[in-house]
């Protein structure tokens, strides 16, 4: 029988991507929602295959710069997915949104700035004829 190192070998554990996916961008916001795109997440990021994409999403405080944790909400989309509408938002809000990646290990982290986009809902206005 024939010896094998293993010296310098490091066996290969699926861990979760380790950046968000690239170019997202918030666009056709209205009072009551918007849209947020995205491009891939980096090949050398992904950390094997994306079998999905959770996007995470809260009002900011209106008194402070916290997302307001109570009203965090978790969406899973799909591994082809690359566009997702929210709807039934506050008007006149800020809204925190993240998306990452997920692989068999795990979803990426909602973690710091280079997760998270920004989308400030529109005043819902009305004008009555005088």
């Amino acid at each position: 029988m024939k010896n094998v190192s293993l010296k310098g070998y490091l066996p290969f554990f699926p861990i979760a991507p380790s950046l968000p996916p690239e170019d997202r961008e918030v666009y056709n916001v209205t009072s009551t929602g918007c849209e947020i795109r995205w491009g891939p997440i980096p090949d050398e990021h992904q950390n094997g295959v994306i079998i999905g994409y959770e996007l995470q999403y809260a009002p900011y405080s209106r008194d402070s710069l916290e997302i307001i944790l109570d009203e965090l909400q978790n969406v899973s989309l799909g591994a082809n997915t690359s566009s997702y509408r929210l709807t039934g938002l506050n008007s006149y809000t800020q809204y925190s949104i993240s998306i990452v990646g997920e692989t068999s290990a795990g979803t990426g982290a909602h973690g710091g700035p280079e997760s998270r986009s920004l989308c400030t809902t529109k005043a819902d206005c009305k004008f009555d004829n005088i």
